[in-house]
């Protein structure tokens, strides 16, 4: 049996394409996830399809590895028309959230109580909101020089920030990752991940801290930190609204190259909560998965993580295939929540590399499309 590749087409809303797997599920095959073009279908002939295109199997057999096991099978005209739906209560939602607190009374009624399930408390680094001042040494030409997603190589480096009777320098590992920020044409400084020693850094501001996300400025120019400064203050704005949300951390870091101190510069960054700590932080545990469908999430949830990335114009999002989102599972709960994360590709970012797909049918990410499920009123 041949594995049949539905191509995800990203002018339907992940609602609609539940729809479009329903229908073909009622057809009598099986439909399910499997993953993006790029991570999932390596080795096969996918050069010709763009990068931003996302595939759905249709088939009761494991998925194939060799190209000739697959037939390419786009979404179809038909199914375009009959799904073309408009969405209007999003407008009553968005009213709610901006000028009351009917929506989120109800989500956090919805939601899990962290003081319950979980610690409800974040770890000792994300207690606080005064920006931290910190240096990290290293070799950053080596750092950037390895830029693999799959493979990331870690590199030696230090941490200096300032501990109860002086300045405290601890050994780290630095690599690189990401995607679209990791590629030399989109950021010259990437994002990095900071892997530190639990033992050297009990009874400091990082305690029980294995690893980082450490977002970063990207580029040099002014524009680039002030891009960065707006993404951390939209983490800020989530965490108001849901305690289902990172906490971030902000930071003002000099990043001291080791070898060559004319490259030396000092910018903002934030750091990210990890996402296993999150979602203990909600009595949870986030669900390895590769996709959900929007009927297994929780409604009043995966209403206010719609609504807010409308808010900010986020329209790099998917539920569906767990692009930009993750899926908290609680013990006795029958839904999943969502977690939506990375928002540098919102409108209210507006980083120079941001771009719409153009199948979104907009010019600029500044143009907000609702990419949420439509509930009958």
């Amino acid at each position: 049996m041949k594995l049949r590749l539905l191509i995800y087409d990203e002018r339907l809303t992940d609602n609609m394409m539940q729809r479009v797997l329903e229908r073909r599920a009622a057809q009598g095959v099986d439909a399910r996830v499997i993953g993006e073009v790029e991570q999932k279908l390596r080795g096969m002939r996918v050069a010709s399809f763009p990068t931003r295109l996302h595939v759905r199997a249709i088939a009761a057999a494991p998925p194939a590895t060799r190209a000739r096991d697959v037939e390419w099978r786009p979404v179809l005209a038909s199914e375009r028309r009959m799904l073309a739906v408009g969405c209007r209560t999003f407008l009553l939602a968005l009213s709610a959230l901006l000028s009351g607190p009917g929506l989120l009374l109800h989500a956090q009624a919805a939601a899990p109580d962290p003081e319950a399930t979980g610690s409800g408390r974040p770890a000792r680094l994300f207690r606080d909101d005064a920006p931290l001042v910190l240096t990290l040494a290293a070799d950053f030409r080596a750092v950037f020089g390895s830029r693999d997603t799959l493979t990331p190589r870690r590199d030696p480096a230090s941490l200096t920030f300032p501990g109860d009777s002086g300045p405290v320098t601890v050994p780290v590992e630095l690599s690189t990752r990401g995607h679209f920020r990791l590629k030399s044409s989109t950021c010259q400084f990437p994002p990095l991940k900071v892997w530190l020693d639990r033992e050297r850094v009990k009874k400091t501001p990082f305690a029980g801290q294995g690893s980082l996300k450490l977002i970063t400025h990207c580029d040099k120019a002014p524009r680039y930190e002030q891009n960065l400064l707006i993404e951390h203050g939209i983490y800020r704005a989530y965490n108001q609204v849901t305690d289902l949300s990172h906490r971030s951390r902000l930071a003002r870091i000099t990043y001291a190259d080791s070898k060559d101190p004319s490259r030396t510069l000092t910018r903002y960054g934030f750091f990210l909560e990890d996402d296993d700590e999150m979602a203990r932080r909600n009595g949870g545990a986030i669900l390895p998965m590769v996709g959900g469908m929007l009927d297994e999430m929780d409604p009043a949830q995966m209403d206010l993580v719609a609504v807010f990335e409308y808010l900010v114009g986020n329209t790099d999002w998917s539920v569906v295939m767990i692009h930009n989102i993750r899926l908290v599972q609680i013990e006795g709960r029958p839904s999943f929540f969502p977690v939506a994360y990375d928002f540098d590709w919102s409108g209210l970012v507006n980083a120079p590399y941001a771009r719409p797909d153009p199948r979104l049918g907009t010019k600029t990410v500044r143009e907000r499309v609702y990419r949420g499920a439509c509930r009958p009123m």
